[in-house]
């Protein structure tokens, strides 16, 4: 969205802001009894907090004019974390029109946030033009690739691809992030994930480029297990599951509910939703923002879900991720319980950490495991 879309969206929002701020001198004329003495105390405090906290923010949008409060509100009531494998964009850019639209988001959102399933799960919109296939058969000339459909239990059609590699008997089943697409997103992904010499399976999320259906989370786990059967009986016991930022939570829960799940691979993971949310709100906001997370998403742990599985694993993180800090996922893999397992913490961003030069070699070592 762009900056002036953004801030003619958003200006009937900071008219409000000036009239409640204007209002607070005519509370003095309606105050003749306690009750309404109450009212006009709690309307003050509210408009006082209001008041400082536009004022702290304005003061950051003028010295850090490209990193500012209304791009972390945003970004959490739009899109929670950051598209995969691409650069963001920023949404305001210039201190003028920043302090113009400041009061608007803190009214429209960032006083109390409602997190919910919708923040975290970016479907394609009804009626959006399709996306250009991808050529993986171009990039991996040596191989087969085959189109894999699965039906879910509702009848939506889970669609995605197997490159199968010569000589190859293990796989490894990926699950992209919050807003990855096979045929957007396949080139960068698909030959890190080949370069073990392992078959590799990867598909769309329901509602998602190639697949079907709406989503929920309750769906896109209970789909993820699908997928996982059907890879599964292609090759028994030699399965690694491999999942990124939000997939990484659908691969947990392939591992607790599957056993045969042969090795798990988590990156960019978090313990769970309110962490995950909560490592996204800037210290400075944190007096003002309230988190209100749904009972869905509260539902889901990864940490838990470590805990029940035994397997080999190695748990991915990058430094400077702003989106998944390192320190939740340090928190899951203490949580696993299995002697085989593996930090590595590498020196990347959110959606740079699958392709650091150090991650190759102990990703590997895993994958070679399940041959």
């Amino acid at each position: 969205m762009g900056s002036a879309r953004m801030a003619s969206t958003l200006m009937p929002s900071a008219l409000i802001c000036m009239k409640a701020c204007a209002g607070s001198r005519l509370l003095q004329a309606s105050t003749k009894n306690a009750t309404c003495r109450k009212t006009q105390t709690a309307s003050r405090i509210r408009i006082t907090r209001h008041c400082i906290f536009m004022i702290v923010l304005l003061l950051f949008t003028i010295i850090f004019p490209r990193k500012t409060i209304i791009n972390d509100c945003y970004s959490l009531m739009v899109s929670a974390t950051k598209e995969p494998r691409m650069r963001p964009t920023p949404i305001l850019a210039a201190p003028i029109l920043a302090a113009a639209t400041l009061a608007a988001v803190l009214l429209a959102g960032c006083g109390t946030m409602q997190i919910g399933e919708a923040n975290f799960l970016k479907p394609d919109k009804p009626g959006a033009a399709p996306r250009q296939r991808l050529d993986v058969a171009a990039m991996f000339p040596a191989a087969t690739v085959r189109d894999e459909t699965v039906a879910a239990a509702d009848g939506a059609q889970l669609r995605g691809l197997t490159v199968r590699q010569p000589g190859a008997s293990a796989a490894v089943l990926y699950f992209g992030g919050n807003m990855f697409h096979l045929d957007a997103h396949g080139a960068g992904v698909l030959p890190l994930l080949a370069a073990c010499g392992s078959n590799v399976v990867v598909f769309d999320y329901r509602g998602y480029g190639r697949s079907g259906g709406t989503p929920t989370l309750a769906r896109l786990l209970a789909d993820a297990l699908r997928v996982f059967d059907h890879v599964n009986a292609q090759h028994p016991g030699a399965v690694v599951v491999h999942g990124q930022s939000l997939g990484s939570f659908v691969a947990g829960h392939v591992a607790r509910e599957r056993a045969s799940v042969r090795a798990l691979v988590l990156e960019a993971t978090a313990t769970n939703v309110p962490d995950w949310v909560d490592a996204n709100v800037p210290w400075y906001a944190r007096p003002f923002v309230k988190l209100e997370v749904g009972e869905p998403l509260r539902a889901v742990d990864n940490a838990a879900v470590a805990a029940r599985y035994r397997g080999p694993a190695l748990v991915l993180a990058g430094t400077r991720d702003k989106a998944t800090p390192p320190v939740l996922g340090r928190k899951v893999f203490d949580a696993l319980p299995g002697p085989h397992k593996q930090w590595l913490q590498v020196d990347a961003t959110h959606n740079g950490i699958f392709g650091h030069p150090q991650v190759a070699k102990p990703y590997c070592d895993l994958v070679s495991q399940a041959r």
